[in-house]
């Protein structure tokens, strides 16, 4: 394994368990899924339900009465070398600027990252300093990339690891600096994906994350005193 590989805690910045246990395992990033909800932004995965106090994402249902995480909490709680990655959900570009303008003022001392799969929400942020990556799950957002590429304006990209292979890996690297890739959560298939040359993975699994901090402290020279 070449170079530094960032290892990205998928959705650990929602709950405050997984958090700590993704900085433990040696996280550089942690995720959080950013819901702009009645003037709050709010950190979860699940999306309301309107007047109904319920949670939900498929399969899944939660009351909407629990107390409810906020990215001014998530904040204070990470530590300053851990990066924060805010996967925005919906398709609100007005709310997208008002996350941007919020997040521009609640102090990051860590590096900001921001990914959607709706690519016209990340526009705020590009004035903000952060790090915008565009976010593709199917083939067809895969395609949509290349213009954006080819103008230069896209130096960080997040495709699913289903699309990848070699040569695609290859011809994304030409055009960023950093490629990640979702959901990795097998040690072998890390290693092929970075062998290919990706440099961002993003895991729920802490095997994983402390797979690629061991695999980069193995490499790391040792210096015998003379």
């Amino acid at each position: 394994m070449s170079g530094h590989v960032l290892a990205i805690a998928h959705r650990a910045g929602n709950e405050a368990v997984r958090l700590h246990a993704a900085i433990a395992a040696g996280a550089d990033i942690v995720e959080a899924d950013i819901w702009p909800h009645r003037g709050r932004l709010e950190v979860r995965h699940l999306k309301t339900m309107g007047p109904v106090p319920l949670l939900w994402d498929r399969w899944q249902l939660a009351s909407g009465w629990a107390a409810r995480t906020l990215l001014s909490q998530l904040v204070t709680d990470l530590p300053p070398e851990i990066g924060l990655m805010l996967d925005l959900k919906g398709h609100n570009t007005v709310s997208a600027a008002e996350i941007a303008d919020i997040s521009a003022h609640l102090g990051f001392q860590q590096r900001l990252y921001v990914c959607a799969r709706d690519w016209a929400m990340l526009k705020p942020f590009a004035a903000q300093g952060a790090v915008v990556v565009h976010s593709a799950g199917k083939p067809g957002e895969l395609l949509k990339l290349a213009p954006i590429l080819e103008s230069g304006e896209c130096t960080a990209v997040s495709v699913h690891q289903g699309l990848l292979d070699p040569g695609i890996v290859r011809r994304l690297r030409e055009r960023v600096h950093l490629l990640m890739t979702w959901p990795v959560n097998d040690v072998a298939r890390m290693r092929e994906l970075v062998g290919w040359g990706v440099n961002g993975i993003t895991t729920d699994s802490l095997a994983v994350v402390r797979a690629i901090r061991a695999a980069e402290t193995a490499e790391r020279p040792t210096f015998e005193p003379s």
